[in-house]
């Protein structure tokens, strides 16, 4: 008998999704304020957030500008490459 596990995350993935919950909290926006106005879907920032599903890099410009950061606002480099 086949059993589904769970999805192994992507450390990175988890991060980035953190920073962007974070940052949408901060500014008081709910999923489908932000959804709407950075043109994702409520399900997709969801998942974003979770980190099971990878941000592309026009969904990371995408909500840089609504969430006012820089797009490197989501990626932390320690000194030696690893992100925090």
């Amino acid at each position: 008998m086949i059993t589904e596990s769970a999805p192994c995350l992507n450390r990175i993935d988890v991060y980035v999704g953190r920073r962007l919950k974070y940052r949408r909290s901060a500014m008081r926006l709910s999923i489908d304020t932000l959804s709407c106005r950075a043109g994702l879907s409520p399900e997709q920032l969801i998942r974003f957030e979770e980190g099971v599903e990878q941000i592309s890099p026009l969904g990371i410009f995408q909500l840089s500008h609504v969430l006012e950061v820089p797009i490197a606002y989501f990626y932390s480099v320690q000194k030696n490459g690893a992100v925090v």
